[in-house]
């Protein structure tokens, strides 16, 4: 334990950064972005990961023997209903995130005869109860050492005052962990850094410890101690290409040319739908990255640590001290928060060579999706738990019995599924998600053992309602309402019946707005499963998107776009099936007027495989079908980024070339019959 001198010695330290980074907010320098500024990356600042070599296997031991792995272990598990830190919650077969990290780094260690040691870098909410738990690790082939990042007190948002007054048992509430840019500071002034390349250490490897797909990887560094020609990598930042979960991931991009990450905050409000564009940005920060030992000490020597401040505003209840009452309530100013990632473009000296100058010596690498598996919400802590992985060495490995290396996107509704106890209890079994596209599971819903999920399939339990799925359930392609599993309960709670009276007792006006047609049409498509009651709530649809932007962005939040596009995928050539689909290009056409919606229409998995095939199916029996399709890709083109991957895309030209063909021999029959027709005339 340390003794109180070094404790305050330990503060003092943590002052003198906190005094820097306060000194530069009080400059008030913006670190929003001018985003006439924000260029594509140059040719060559991303290197692909097919084209790294792996090392030779007589050299990994020497490789392995100049590596520190360093897991950020500051954050809790109150997002997912847990105390204490987030890294000892049971994520797969009752092991713990720490636990399978330990698994990974010893099993690299007992193969390869060498001793790459863990650095767990902890925040004083979690170095305790760390602590408590590494006696256990002490008989394996791995050497564990922590550090704990900076405390920094939380600032009065009106007054810029401290909210803390006392070291002494302070109250969590009154202090924050800076941030992950506090990592430099931070491992120099433990003492590690120094006695790590004292030992001939070269790189560390930095990354989240909730992200289950961070394990070292030889290839990468093979790269950074093998560089061949080419000039020594400093800085490595793992990027991937980005999905439609991503979009709030930050992003590099040239900026007054330099290669800087993008963060969200950064992003003027006007600007940030194009931020989360998947066409626009293609690849996102996977947090994951490779630092050289010595930059990082001599760039904490030279003081060239000149970070942006993003400032984070919090609301907090009372403090239990006299001086603090009148803060009961008041805006805090949260955290002056540093992105570890976003000192790229300020190393002037020492890493501009690598970010902008030569392309040839990039600082990142595009990285397959399976080195980015974070468990941030029960959603994917849902997919890790599943048959969707195979477990080995600590690591998660893709079934090879998936037939796409994709993983599905999962959506589990807040109310029954946020904590971690309250999800477990909702399974008796994890179901098999091997051929799951799409699950959205809203309301209270419970699955039986051996349930089988497969493309798409979305469950809605009205409030009050409660869906259970039985023992051995197969749900493929499948929108599930109360109607169909449901067990009705008594609902006794006053206020729910309060607020169905107050729904019935709504004026007619507000009734009738387009708003509230399109809640009533969405919600029939979800629940109901007559085809006139279909029929009806498509016509609304049709009228209110084509009526307002308002609600075509309703339509895409809610989920209904997935709806529709099942719909298209379910239907055969009857007549009250061509209404259905009619109604349903409509809307598609619809919501491509406007910019906001006309990308998730894009992007909407499996949109444009049906769009294509409905154009194959109604080429000539069923034109105004064929031609709603064919000006849904009309406008896609309009787009130069979509009109180039279509050009890629050998199965979409080929398909096209086919239709065109077919309509001009048409063209041709018709104007030869017309010929002749004149010719008896």
């Amino acid at each position: 334990m340390s003794t109180h001198a070094e404790k305050l010695a330990r503060t003092a330290e943590e002052f003198k950064g906190f005094q820097r980074l306060f000194s530069q907010f009080l400059q008030g320098t913006s670190s929003t972005v001018q985003w006439e500024k924000v260029e594509p990356l140059p040719e060559g600042a991303v290197i692909g990961y097919k084209s790294l070599t792996s090392p030779d296997t007589k050299k990994i031991r020497d490789m392995l023997s100049k590596l520190v792995v360093v897991k950020l272990n500051g954050g809790l598990g109150t997002t997912m209903g847990c105390t204490g830190p987030k890294s000892i919650i049971p994520v797969r077969n009752e092991l713990t995130f720490l636990d399978l990290t330990v698994q990974q780094i010893e099993h690299l260690n007992k193969t390869y005869d060498t001793d790459v040691p863990l650095v767990l870098m902890n925040s004083f909410n979690t170095d305790e109860d760390t602590h408590k738990v590494l006696p256990k690790y002490r008989g394996l082939r791995i050497k564990i050492y922590t550090f704990n990042q900076s405390r920094y007190p939380r600032l009065n948002k009106e007054s810029l005052l401290p909210i803390g007054r006392t070291l002494n048992n302070p109250d969590p509430e009154s202090w924050y962990p800076p941030g992950h840019g506090d990592f430099y500071e931070a491992f120099y002034n433990s003492g590690l850094l120094e006695m790590f390349i004292a030992n001939g250490r070269e790189y560390c490897f930095i990354s989240n410890i909730d992200n289950l797909g961070a394990t070292v990887d030889l290839k990468i560094l093979n790269l950074l101690l093998n560089p061949g020609k080419s000039q020594s990598h400093e800085f490595v930042m793992e990027v991937t290409d980005k999905t439609k979960g991503d979009v709030k991931g930050g992003t590099l991009i040239q900026y007054e040319n330099k290669i800087r990450l993008l963060e969200i905050p950064q992003v003027p409000k006007e600007r940030v739908d194009e931020f989360k564009s998947v066409n626009k940005f293609k690849i996102f920060n996977t947090n994951n990255l490779w630092m050289k030992l010595k930059t990082i000490a001599s760039l904490v020597e030279e003081q060239r640590l000149n970070m942006e401040i993003i400032v984070n505003p919090k609301k907090i209840v009372a403090i239990d001290q006299i001086e603090s009452i009148s803060l009961s309530i008041s805006d805090i100013l949260d955290k002056l928060f540093r992105s570890k990632a976003e000192t790229i473009d300020l190393h002037e000296k020492s890493l501009l060579r690598i970010l902008g100058e030569n392309t040839a010596c990039p600082q990142s690498i595009n990285v397959p999706r399976s080195r980015f598996l974070p468990v941030k919400k029960t959603s994917d802590l849902l997919l890790v738990m599943s048959n969707l992985y195979n477990m080995k060495n600590g690591s998660l490995i893709m079934s090879p019995e998936r037939a796409f290396p994709t993983t599905p996107l999962v959506k589990l509704g807040d109310l029954h599924f946020l904590k971690v106890r309250d999800f477990l209890s909702r399974f008796d079994s994890i179901p098999d998600m091997l051929e799951l596209d799409h699950l959205t599971v809203s309301g209270d819903v419970t699955f039986g053992r051996g349930v089988s999920l497969k493309g798409t399939v979305i469950i809605i339990a009205n409030h009050g309602d409660r869906i259970d799925i039985p023992n051995g359930a197969c749900l493929e392609n499948k929108i599930t309402s109360w109607r169909a599993y449901a067990v009705r309960r008594s609902v006794t709670d006053k206020k729910i019946i309060r607020a169905r009276q107050n729904i019935k007792a709504a004026p007619a006006e507000e009734y009738n707005t387009l708003g509230c047609k399109t809640q009533r049409a969405l919600k029939v498509l979800l629940t109901d499963q007559n085809i006139r009651n279909i029929l009806t709530a498509l016509q609304t649809l049709k009228v209110c998107t084509q009526l307002s932007a308002v609600c075509c962005e309703r339509l895409q939040q809610s989920g209904g776009l997935a709806v529709i596009i099942h719909l298209l995928r379910s239907c055969n050539r009857s007549v009250p099936h061509q209404e259905i689909i009619k109604f349903s290009t409509d809307i598609l056409l619809n919501l491509c007027k406007y910019k906001k919606t006309v990308d998730s229409v894009w992007s909407e998995k499996g949109s444009l495989i049906i769009i294509l095939d409905l154009m194959n199916i109604y080429r000539e029996k069923g034109l105004p079908i064929f031609t709603k399709c064919t000006t849904l890709f009309w406008i896609f083109c309009q787009d130069p980024e979509k009109a180039e991957m279509l050009k890629k895309n050998s199965e979409f030209i080929d398909q096209v070339k086919r239709f065109y063909n077919l309509l001009l021999k048409r063209k041709l029959i018709e104007e030869k019959k017309r010929l002749q027709q004149q010719a008896v005339l």
